[in-house]
């Protein structure tokens, strides 16, 4: 199927809000992995580039962003500590 920029973002935030997996997003929109992942991939840009020119407009500036080490969740973080 074909999807436009503005679907594969709102899929992409679908999955991302609702779905533990992509398999699992995939079986209940009858996709194939692969079409899942590209359509992802596709959405996941739009969304960065939505939120940029959102920025540009609003004249918000971006929180800082941390180290991946700082983003890590707490869990994982006390998991990895020796």
């Amino acid at each position: 199927m074909k999807y436009t920029k503005q679907e594969c973002q709102t899929l992409y935030l679908e999955w991302l809000n609702n779905y533990l997996s992509e398999i699992l997003f995939a079986e209940h929109h009858n996709l194939t992995i692969a079409e899942v992942e590209n359509i992802f991939d596709v959405g996941r840009k739009y969304n960065k580039l939505q939120a940029e020119k959102h920025y540009k407009e609003t004249g918000k500036v971006k929180q800082n962003c941390k180290t991946l080490e700082e983003n890590k969740p707490l869990l994982y973080s006390f998991l990895n500590k020796t």
